[in-house]
């Protein structure tokens, strides 16, 4: 079974095989407004489980270093996933491989991911740990990739919308991020925690993203999906009794959002992670940028529309 999807007007065509077709339905349903009939695509993903007879990695980490989310998150050598699929005879149905291929592992699943041609390939044993978190993590870890080598991300943040601009607020997880995004309810909600950031012709633009915790994307019309709209603010979550906003230092800013806030931002090739960090390093730039001090049993609605104008 395969999917197609259009985030941030990027097309990724997603292809569920064997038996790993039992799972395509929920994500489906998962990407409903994401779903698009383009003919063409920009990146495209294979999903499938070993053979049986294969219950065990043949290779090592390379870095044990290099953990998030997990300690079961790992990068491993390229030449030695090379052997091994030569071995097993999935040579054939792989993607082409070249020294900045990226090789990961988490849990029972194992992510290829050719820079080259944005194509990836999705492996899940079937003894091991959590079949499906293997596959939603690495799944997730593709699509941040393919946006990354094209200068976007899903950022760790809260995206609102009004009058067509749009107003970004970080935070780590218990931040206040659902909870902002829930007592506006003038504004339209992009995400309430990993809105696709992208900067085009010198202006930066969020986009809606199937990256969400509450079901907040009903009436956002496909031409968003694609255009997006501009960023006028950004406002770092600080939980305080009163509400009030403060400047922030751009120098602040940019470690917070380069250090914090990113999702997958570890797991990234060193290419895409580089052009990360041209993309915050010019949001810092031309973005206003400022604390916000919020209590949820204050009037945050009526203070921001008065902070923003509206």
């Amino acid at each position: 079974m395969r999917i197609e999807l259009s985030l941030a007007g990027i097309l990724i065509s997603i292809a569920f095989e064997g038996q790993t077709k039992a799972v395509a339905p929920m994500y489906d349903y998962f990407f409903n407004g994401f779903i698009t009939r383009e003919k063409r695509t920009d990146a495209s993903l294979n999903v499938n489980f070993l053979p049986d007879s294969i219950n065990a990695w043949p290779f090592t980490m390379r870095d044990q270093n290099l953990t998030f989310h997990s300690p079961v998150f790992s990068s491993v050598h390229n030449h030695g996933v090379v052997q091994w699929l030569e071995e097993i005879g999935e040579t054939a149905k792989c993607l082409s491989f070249s020294k900045s291929t990226l090789c990961c592992l988490f849990l029972n699943g194992l992510l290829l991911y050719s820079p080259e041609t944005s194509s990836g390939k999705i492996y899940i044993l079937r003894d091991g740990l959590g079949n499906f978190r293997s596959l939603y993590f690495l799944f997730w870890l593709y699509l941040a990739e393919v946006l990354g080598e094209r200068g976007c991300c899903f950022l760790h943040a809260a995206a609102l919308v009004k009058d067509e601009k749009g107003y970004l607020f970080p935070g780590d997880s218990g931040a206040g991020k659902s909870t902002i995004s829930r007592l506006c309810s003038n504004y339209q909600i992009f995400s309430d925690d990993g809105p696709i950031i992208r900067s085009q012709n010198g202006v930066c633009r969020v986009y809606p993203s199937p990256f969400h915790q509450q079901d907040s994307l009903r009436g956002i019309e496909n031409e968003v999906n694609a255009l997006g709209v501009p960023i006028v603010r950004f406002y770092f979550l600080v939980k305080d009794e009163k509400i009030f906003i403060a400047k922030i230092s751009k120098k602040m800013a940019f470690s917070m959002l380069l250090t914090r806030h990113i999702h997958f931002f570890q797991g990234l090739s060193t290419s895409t992670r580089l052009k990360l960090f041209d993309l915050f390093s010019g949001v810092c730039n031309t973005v206003p940028l400022h604390y916000f001090h919020f209590s949820k049993n204050k009037n945050i609605c009526s203070y921001l529309t008065r902070m923003n104008g509206g």
